[in-house]
């Protein structure tokens, strides 16, 4: 799919930073979104949508969402989407809205919606708005609850800007709707530690219960070869539908690494922050990579089986020489877990 009302930056057209989600009630509808055209004139985050299993797919641009568009947005990215047991789909984004001058230029996250199986979407709501020359905006997710139809849930975080200083303090923002993604509430800060939490990532359990699972240091930095920091994967849990939630729980705890090309040394665009996780009934998973700068990768798992209250120690599921990072986390019906990660 090429935007058509702008010529793309030579090598900007590529799609990137993919979300994927099932249809908890019909398996066999996909919905998967990233970002398209990235630079002057991008369409930003589309979808596309498959009812046979992921057979053949459709797909559609957000409207609304960019200039590109039909929106007022100069940039859209960090796309996330989650179906709900009504099968209304919800796709989360991080955007940017040019202004004359860097002081009055916002970033905003907002939801497109679809209740029709992704044939058409309603234009996006705003969650949260924020100058940057104040706050930066970033790190978008979101949740469709399987289990209670209209309602869903959003986190993000905020870096408060402090003078020229790149900012890495950071807090932990969360929203609901509970209409359906019509209006959502107002934005509630749920964490901060004076440091740096990152790549939040929201599960529903079996019972209702809410995880946000994150990873934790005093800071991640996105520089090469990165000093060897300690950093914590943290999970939040919610028994009342996302109004509330608890002090973070320590899942693991591991090395902060960035991955390198083994060949040339050079950085490759993946961190330490890169976690993942997933959830099925009452348990749940984490993964993580290092990448050591003697040439050894790992790649750890870590589960609960009581709703993420308690953690097992990590488990190694991959060593090896050669550059293992960015693990992902699936369960399969009957308890199994799969890793499937980049070598």
């Amino acid at each position: 799919m090429q935007a058509t009302c702008g010529l793309q930056p030579t090598g900007q057209d590529s799609p990137g930073e993919p979300s994927i989600a099932v249809n908890p009630g019909n398996p066999r509808e996909l919905v998967a979104a990233w970002i398209q055209d990235r630079g002057a004139g991008e369409l930003g985050n589309v979808v596309t949508v498959s009812h046979d299993g992921g057979a053949t797919w459709t797909e559609s641009v957000l409207t609304g969402l960019t200039t590109c568009t039909g929106g007022s947005n100069a940039v859209a990215g960090d796309p996330w989407v989650s179906i709900g047991g009504d099968g209304a789909i919800y796709l989360s984004s991080l955007t940017r809205r040019a202004g004359d001058l860097v002081q009055t230029a916002t970033g905003a996250i907002v939801v497109n919606v679809s209740r029709d199986s992704g044939k058409s979407w309603e234009r996006p709501v705003q969650l949260e708005s924020r100058p940057l020359s104040s706050v930066v905006v970033d790190k978008d997710a979101i949740l469709a609850d399987p289990l209670h139809p209209g309602m869903a849930y959003a986190v993000w975080v905020e870096y408060p800007v402090h003078g020229e200083t790149e900012p890495y303090i950071d807090l932990i923002y969360t929203s609901r709707t509970t209409d359906g993604g019509r209006s959502w509430s107002k934005p509630a800060a749920i964490y901060s530690n004076g440091d740096e939490a990152q790549e939040n990532q929201l599960f529903a359990l079996a019972d209702g219960t809410l995880l946000d699972v994150f990873v934790e240091g005093a800071r991640l930095p996105g520089q090469e070869h990165p000093p060897a920091l300690p950093v914590t994967i943290q999970v939040m849990r919610s028994k009342d539908q996302g109004l509330t939630w608890s002090r973070p729980i320590r899942a693991a705890q591991f090395t902060y690494t960035n991955a390198v090309d083994p060949g040339t040394g050079a950085q490759l665009r993946f961190f330490g922050q890169d976690i993942t996780a997933t959830a099925a009934g009452q348990s749940a998973y984490v993964a993580w990579f290092e990448a050591h700068p003697d040439g050894r990768s790992f790649i750890s798992v870590a589960g609960s089986s009581d709703g993420g209250v308690t953690w097992s120690g990590g488990h190694t599921v991959v060593s090896e020489r050669a550059e293992a990072f960015m693990p992902t986390l699936a369960v399969a019906g009957d308890g199994t877990v799969a890793c499937l990660w980049y070598d």
